[in-house]
């Protein structure tokens, strides 16, 4: 009989609880998630209204009656939006009470992305990013990126870098289709260039052995071949140093040549000088 009372008792009470907790969530400020079109208005003028359609709520932070479905927060079934038709609109998120980072609407409406703090404004993924620019919203999987950052650094403009092989993706770190136009473009130091071919112990080779040499492979020592150049290119540091290296050979086979013109001239000179003296002694003779 007790056990009977006891359980009527604390049905009814879990009863009350349930009626309780019901009232509160109609009541009170906070709910967004009301089916009706009550207008539930909180201290210091801000206010919490569900929207005229079922499926949709919106959070105002304005005082006074609004109109039509325009809110500072929407929530719906397709997702959530943030901001109203004020020029002015700005979405701050703030890290103890700190500005962290700002989605500004800019000049001519134009979305702005802002870092408000003076050190730096971090972008970080665990994987590749990719920046778009379309005239729709959604890219398709095979879409090509303007900008993309891979895991380990790279950058590729107009690339995702599929397609760039893994040693020269070991070598470099930005990556350009259809090229660069600059008004200027500098090479950092190195500390190899050509001018060891100046050298008193470098080994010129000589016109015979050259000849030779294109004969069977159909360029220049120290040059690559057009095949290697399609398979691998070039690094234009590397290569600015294997042609300067040909102008400077060119440069020691020009002196040399110039050497023997010299010679051959004085040289020539002498003949001619013995072939006068010769003449004047058989016109002395006659």
């Amino acid at each position: 009989m007790k056990a009977n009372q006891l359980l009527k008792s604390t049905i009814i009470k879990m009863q009350l609880v349930c009626i309780c907790a019901t009232i509160i969530m109609i009541t009170s400020p906070y709910n967004i998630f009301a089916q009706s079109k009550t207008k539930v208005q909180k201290a210091s003028g801000s206010r919490i209204e569900d929207s005229y359609t079922a499926n949709d709520y919106y959070l105002y932070n304005k005082s006074g009656e609004m109109t039509g479905q325009k809110g500072s927060l929407r929530a719906s079934s397709t997702g959530i939006t943030l901001g109203t038709d004020a020029d002015n609109l700005k979405i701050t998120l703030k890290v103890n009470q700190t500005p962290a980072f700002e989605v500004i609407r800019g000049v001519n409406g134009d979305p702005t992305f802002f870092g408000p703090g003076t050190g730096w404004t971090r972008y970080i993924g665990a994987g590749p990013l990719a920046f778009f620019t379309r005239n729709r919203g959604m890219v398709n999987a095979s879409d090509i990126p303007q900008v993309f950052v891979a895991s380990e650094g790279q950058v590729g403009i107009g690339t995702n870098l599929s397609a760039v092989k893994s040693d020269n993706l070991n070598k470099y770190n930005l990556f350009v289709m259809k090229g660069v136009l600059s008004e200027d473009y500098a090479i950092g130091p190195k500390d190899n260039w050509a001018d060891y071919i100046f050298k008193k112990d470098y080994s010129l080779l000589t016109y015979i052995d050259l000849e030779k040499f294109i004969s069977i492979n159909g360029h220049l020592p120290g040059i690559p071949s057009a095949q290697e150049i399609k398979s691998n290119g070039y690094s234009l540091h590397d290569m600015n140093v294997k042609l300067l290296s040909k102008i400077e050979e060119l440069t020691l086979y020009s002196i040399e040549q110039q050497k023997e013109i010299i010679a051959l001239k004085k040289s020539l000179e002498k003949h001619q000088l013995l072939e006068i003296r010769l003449r004047k002694l058989e016109n002395s003779k006659k």
